[in-house]
């Protein structure tokens, strides 16, 4: 069976982190990279404490958000740190 790679970004609306990481580390090399490597790009809004969100924050081993996850066509997700590069997000859609 063949899976499309996702990048998945769960996030809050609030969450100055999260708005700091949007406009420096998802720009055009982020758009680019995507395309390139064939991976669909999720948001989960977590703003109201959604319980499905919650559960995969807790599967991840976090209390809160932002969590970034890429989860390639084969093996374990990818998780990224809390504080992103456009290089580093770069480097693990290019890993899929």
């Amino acid at each position: 069976m063949h899976y499309r790679p996702d990048c998945n970004h769960w996030v809050t609306s609030a969450f100055g982190t999260c708005k700091v990481n949007e406009k420096i580390a998802f720009g055009d090399d982020f758009q680019q990279a995507l395309k390139e490597n064939g991976v669909t790009y999720l948001v989960g809004d977590w703003t109201a404490r959604d319980p499905e969100i919650s559960a995969l924050l807790e599967k991840f081993g976090r209390v809160g958000v932002p969590l970034y996850a890429v989860f390639p066509r084969n093996g374990d997700p990818i998780l990224l740190p809390q504080i992103l590069t456009s290089e580093r997000i770069v480097a693990a859609l290019e890993a899929v």
